[in-house]
């Protein structure tokens, strides 16, 4: 029996029309590690939700015809910046954030940028970074900035 195709995610350009989609998927991802940070305020985390998503650069993932994540990425001076990767709880450790990662990361290197992000401590996803190469630049009460060059 030949071994199953690597399952590749796609990406497409969010729209308007995603919006839902974009504030539940930041909930689900999001939510738990903001309380743990600062508290929850939902006022709040939609105006800031809402700010973020005019400035546009998300990118919708795709996994066989279905949404299960975003990416907002965009280049600020000589680095790409990865502002946010959030992929739906039921499809997280397969590998699908480290393959849009490895993405980002190769654009960068094509054009010779570096790669910055900044996680929450209490996010675990500091671990995938580190294996991806990205190290701690600087930290501040809340953040981890983290580079990769």
């Amino acid at each position: 029996m030949p071994a199953p195709e690597a399952v590749i995610p796609a990406l497409r350009e969010a729209s308007i029309c995603d919006h839902d989609f974009l504030y539940d998927l930041h909930i689900r991802t999001m939510k738990t590690y903001v309380e743990q940070t600062w508290g929850w305020d939902e006022a709040k985390a939609v105006k800031m939700f809402r700010e973020r998503v005019a400035q546009g650069h998300y990118e919708v993932i795709v996994l066989n015809g279905v949404d299960i994540g975003a990416v907002n990425c965009h280049r600020r001076g000589d680095t790409l910046y990865v502002s946010n990767i959030e992929i739906l709880p039921e499809y997280q450790r397969r590998g699908l954030g480290t393959t849009i990662l490895q993405r980002i990361i190769a654009e960068a290197q094509r054009d010779g940028l570096t790669v910055t992000l900044r996680i929450l401590k209490v996010n675990p996803a500091r671990s995938l970074y580190e294996r991806l190469g990205f190290i701690v630049t600087r930290e501040d009460e809340t953040h981890y900035y983290m580079l990769r060059a």
